[in-house]
């Protein structure tokens, strides 16, 4: 047997190929990679959601992440470790520029590509795609 989903190049427009549940586990952040991306993404997702489905993504909590590399007296972003991980940055801090942000996280041995995610922005931009947001969670609560 076998299961299929449409491609981001495709998208559709009958009803019966919309969900009710669209997920990113994994990569999230990375559509913050640049504008482009974010909206490609954003606009795939509002037209292959039902109407009343949800969509949900899981992300390092990027305010943490910019509060704790902004620590320090220059424009450059400041790594950063904790007993489980650590962050390193692949850029600098520019005012007003919310994407390509990248940083590398380190844990359980492996390196892991990741862009911050200016939250502002993605509401934002979330509801010119008819999207809305409904919770932030950070996931440290659960642990």
């Amino acid at each position: 047997s076998s299961s299929s989903s449409p491609s981001p190049s495709s998208s559709s427009t009958s009803s019966e190929l919309l969900y009710d549940l669209i997920a990113s586990f994994q990569s999230m952040d990375s559509i913050f990679a640049s504008e482009e991306k974010t909206k490609k993404t954003l606009s795939f997702v509002s037209q292959n959601l039902r109407n009343g489905g949800f969509f949900f993504g899981l992300m390092p909590d990027s305010s943490n992440v910019w509060y704790r590399a902004q620590k320090g007296e220059s424009s450059r972003l400041n790594n950063f470790r904790d007993k489980l991980f650590e962050v390193s940055f692949q850029c600098t801090l520019r005012d007003g520029v919310y994407y390509g942000n990248e940083f590398r996280m380190k844990y359980d041995g492996e390196i892991h590509q990741h862009f911050l995610v200016h939250f502002p922005t993605l509401i934002k931009l979330c509801s010119e795609y008819n999207l809305r947001l409904l919770e932030i969670e950070n996931l440290g609560r659960f642990y």
